[in-house]
């Protein structure tokens, strides 16, 4: 054996040690943090019996379940889960009146039709209502462990500090609606792609970058906002110059194109071509905001609606204060966009929720609350709501 090693052996040996590295990061900053706090909500969901449901729910307290018969499973799903439900079992169905009735009109496909596909592959006597919850929750907590990882590579890349990628994960998890990624949600899907898309083109992987934010279009309704870092990484890497413009820039078309796909597939069944967006006002968006916050603080009651206002506001402030430290692949429009679209339907109703996926708002606080007792009062007051706010999601109160 030689005891003299040769470069490339010595190549072989440093790229296997920072593959071990990678995986012990990827334990440290995800994986525990992402057990311990599952395993915390559990508790919670456990202890939820001790503590009043919400009494304008009898159907579901008496028969002691929502969506599911088994608790594990049925505690994740909550609200919207059943409208993603009901487009897996029967796909869309669209109301005489869009705007005036409740539909899964509003609901994006990709999320349930994923697991409708990966339905499809196993045997039909396997197939029930509780194993397509199942498998969401799944994709939910595989695409958040997924996101996460990405969302700390993506940091270390940008800010070339491995200790802020640390501090913006912690501020991601404990935020109060962090919870949301393990249900069967779109959240931690949307988180997942829409991180991978900037983190891609960053990268210079245009078409992939550009395949998975046409993917993230058809998720939830903001997610065709992911084309303004997609075109902002594009023009950068060309220095601003339009006449380096190549053909490659059809890639982008993607996005636009899976959305237009959606809504003429819709177009079928309701006759609107601007379905989704009508069935939104069921939902009580599109009115005046000012008229919204005047209702919101009609009480003194402290609430959810009231934390929606507040943590909105947060994130407002902290992008005003940093809006040029995330200028990298146009972070800091994406977030500015991001914040602006719920509230530019009239109402702050589920902001907290919303707010959860904007990724680049958490690297400012993570700058912000770099070390000291402003950051562990706010991580544990996040913690704290976030406790509160799954243990009333649990017991059939509205939460965001």
């Amino acid at each position: 054996m030689p005891l003299v090693f040769s470069l490339k052996d010595r190549w072989a040996f440093l790229k296997e040690n920072a593959r071990l590295f990678r995986v012990a990061t990827f334990f440290e900053v995800v994986l525990c943090p992402f057990v311990v706090t599952r395993l915390v909500w559990l508790l919670i969901g456990w202890f939820s019996f001790y503590f009043v449901p919400h009494p304008s729910f009898d159907k579901y307290i008496e028969q002691g379940w929502f969506l599911s018969p088994h608790f594990l499973i049925d505690m994740w799903c909550r609200w919207d889960a059943k409208w993603y439900l009901s487009i897996i079992e029967g796909g869309y169905s669209a109301p005489s009146d869009l705007a005036k009735y409740l539909s899964n009109v509003a609901f994006y496909p990709f999320y349930p039709y994923l697991i409708k596909g990966i339905a499809w592959l196993l045997p039909n006597a396997w197939v029930s209502r509780s194993v397509y919850l199942l498998i969401g929750l799944l994709i939910s907590n595989f695409s958040f462990l997924a996101g996460g990882w990405l969302f700390y590579l993506l940091v270390e890349q940008v800010k070339k500090d491995e200790a802020l990628a640390r501090r913006s994960l912690e501020f991601l998890f404990v935020f109060p609606t962090a919870f949301f990624f393990s249900c069967f949600y779109t959240e931690s899907l949307f988180l997942l792609l829409s991180v991978a898309v900037v983190l891609a083109g960053l990268r210079a992987k245009w078409v992939i970058a550009c395949g998975l934010a046409a993917m993230a279009t058809v998720t939830r309704p903001q997610g065709i906002l992911i084309v303004v870092p997609l075109l902002w990484i594009y023009f950068a890497g060309r220095a601003w110059r339009f006449r380096q413009i190549r053909l490659d820039l059809a890639w982008v078309l993607l996005v636009p194109l899976s959305a237009v796909l959606h809504f003429l597939g819709l177009y079928k069944i309701s006759g609107s071509y601007w379905a989704p967006v009508m069935a939104q006002k069921a939902w009580e968006r599109g009115g005046g905001l000012w008229a919204n916050l005047q209702e919101v603080f009609s009480t003194p009651v402290a609430d959810v609606y009231k934390m929606d206002v507040f943590l909105w506001v947060l994130f407002a402030l902290l992008l005003l204060w940093g809006f040029r430290r995330i200028s990298a692949g146009g972070m800091h429009m994406y977030a500015l966009l991001m914040l602006i679209a719920p509230v530019a339907t009239g109402t702050f109703f589920s902001a907290s929720r919303f707010l959860v996926v904007v990724f680049p708002i958490f690297i400012l606080l993570a700058e912000r609350l770099e070390r000291g007792f402003w950051r562990w009062l706010v991580l544990a007051a996040f913690f704290a709501l976030q406790t509160l706010y799954f243990l009333g999601w649990v017991n059939y109160y509205w939460i965001a």
